[in-house]
């Protein structure tokens, strides 16, 4: 009888798919969009998960997709098929991932499954990095490029998803934190049964990766745990901060573009003139600097932030460090020599 009295109580609301034997309800989904969500929200929401599964490739959402919209159809709200009854999303996504879905890498379903189990469980696990085809040096030498790790998050930048981890390092609390590309991993298997002894200690590593994206503005973290764990103690304290300094001037219309990015760097670490930089002598071709405040490993070796500086091309002049300037200056004169000996 109890069971009888739930299936009546649960019908109406459209959650129970339609079973033979069982009596067909009139009003199914009549109480959806009186709960925690309106129907229109409802169906915003599915239109964004609909989005990230297409643009972004996130085969995690596949699941929750297909039923809500099982669900959503059965209410009524959502139109079968993909013809023009589908609700258009008022925000879309412009990024698409490329990312391949390569069988045995974490872009394949299967195993990104497994990890995100992983990250769930604070679990630590055996990755692999896909080698590099032409890299003949390190298979001559024997390492097949296994690792132990703790992943922490999986992170969609720019074009591709990336496994955020922590190392595991044996005979220390804390490893260096690193993203890889999920096509360029395999999820070997389990460490055995080994986990987290806290949640503390797998927040500790997801905060520390949190401020890591705050400061850095990219994916590369540096090679040294001691200058990570450095980032997170505040300000004053006895330690060696690893920051660096980048300075550059612009022209007016390059400075114009850059000061629409205003969280690009964290504004905290950033200087613009006009406000606390003076700008530069009049007759300045770049009249006015930017200082930005970075980790040090950012600034001499980070792909993420060459790309962004150099793409104004002779819109920016770097002043600091000499070394960034020297590569820009290499950039420019490697294309003036090209088209130089080019024919017309």
């Amino acid at each position: 009888m109890l069971r009888h009295d739930i299936e009546h109580l649960l019908g109406p609301y459209g959650f129970l798919p339609q079973v033979k034997g069982r009596p067909h309800s009139r009003r199914q989904g009549y109480a959806i969009g009186t709960a925690l969500l309106s129907a229109d929200q409802l169906l915003e929401v599915h239109a964004q998960l609909k989005a990230s599964l297409d643009r972004l490739s996130d085969q995690s959402q596949k699941p929750l997709l297909h039923s809500l919209e099982d669900r959503l159809q059965r209410a009524g709200l959502l139109a079968a098929g993909s013809g023009a009854g589908r609700r258009q999303p008022k925000r879309a996504l412009a990024h698409r991932s490329f990312t391949a879905e390569l069988p045995g890498t974490l872009a394949s379903p299967e195993q990104a499954t497994r990890v995100e189990r992983a990250i769930r469980d604070r679990r630590r696990v055996w990755l692999r990095h896909r080698p590099d085809p032409v890299d003949d040096q390190r298979r001559q030498r024997g390492d097949d490029a296994r690792f132990r790790a703790w992943p922490l998050q999986l992170l969609f930048h720019n074009i591709s998803w990336y496994l955020a981890f922590e190392t595991a390092e044996i005979g220390r609390e804390a490893g260096l934190i690193r993203t890889l590309r999920v096509d360029r991993l395999e999820f070997l298997n389990d460490d055995g049964n080994t986990r987290r002894n806290s949640e503390a200690e797998h927040d500790a590593g997801l905060q520390r990766l949190q401020r890591l994206l705050h400061v850095c503005g990219g994916l590369y973290f540096g090679t040294s745990v001691e200058e990570q764990l450095a980032l997170m103690q505040p300000a004053g304290r006895a330690v060696q901060h690893p920051w660096g300094l980048l300075r550059f001037s612009c022209t007016a219309e390059v400075f114009g573009l850059i000061r629409e990015e205003p969280h690009r760097f964290p504004p905290e670490h950033t200087a613009y003139a006009g406000d606390s930089l003076a700008a530069n002598p009049p007759g300045d071709s770049h009249t006015y600097p930017v200082e930005l405040r970075l980790p040090h490993w950012t600034i001499e070796q980070d792909w993420d932030l060459r790309a962004w500086l150099f793409r104004w091309g002779a819109g920016i002049r770097i002043e600091q460090p000499t070394s960034l300037r020297a590569l820009h200056l290499q950039q420019a004169q490697a294309v003036v020599a090209l088209y130089g000996s080019s024919p017309r």
